[in-house]
């Protein structure tokens, strides 16, 4: 009878070990893959930081060139309006101007004519440039939302496997614990055994 429950116990104590071993084994794989991201998470952290602090920049950049547009847009549509002025004085002169004055106003408003319309087609083109920089700033603001969200992500990752290893070393540690009752249980029968 002594020997069949040594057996047993002593079974039981190799299945223990066997399963402190796969613990260990597991609780290697967890650190090692908590190291890992870990060390993705500072090299995600740097590159958070690089970007954001060129966004910032970016976006400074960006700023500085909408408001000096607008002050240019302003600027165009100022001289657009004196433009406007010259010409109706002109048109209310050449009324009363001789032939010769009436040339040369004609003259003038050919002139300020062809300025209005390149005034006209650089405003247009510095109203594409500010939109087109308005729109790459909101991409940047984007793509520092969605790189924000994987940072976050990140570490939400990392507290679960905080968590699992935790877990998986309470049961080690009672696993462990078991074992070493069972070991005792042997050498108890193997002493009763002998005796």
């Amino acid at each position: 009878a002594g020997a069949p429950s040594e057996r047993r116990a002593a079974e039981a104590a190799e299945e223990a070990l066997e399963a402190i071993r796969e613990a260990d084994a597991r609780s290697e794989e967890l650190e090692e893959e908590r190291a890992r991201l870990q060390e993705e998470l500072g090299t995600l952290r740097f590159s958070l930081k690089d970007m954001k602090s060129f966004q910032h920049k970016r976006v400074q950049e960006l700023d500085g060139q909408v408001k000096r547009l607008e002050r240019q847009r302003r600027k165009l549509e100022d001289e657009q309006a004196a433009r406007a002025r010259v010409e109706q004085a002109a048109s209310e002169a050449e009324v009363a101007s001789t032939e010769g004055q009436l040339r040369r106003l004609q003259q003038l408003n050919g002139l300020l004519t062809a300025q209005a319309r390149e005034a006209q087609q650089d405003r247009e083109m510095k109203e594409q440039e500010q939109a087109q920089l308005l729109l790459e700033r909101d991409r940047l603001r984007e793509r520092e939302a969605e790189e924000q969200q994987e940072f976050s992500r990140m570490h939400e990752r990392l507290d679960d496997l905080s968590e699992v290893e935790g877990a998986l070393r309470r049961g080690t540690r009672s696993l462990r614990n078991q074992a070493q009752l069972l070991l005792r249980q042997v050498e108890v029968l193997s002493k009763t055994a002998n005796q």
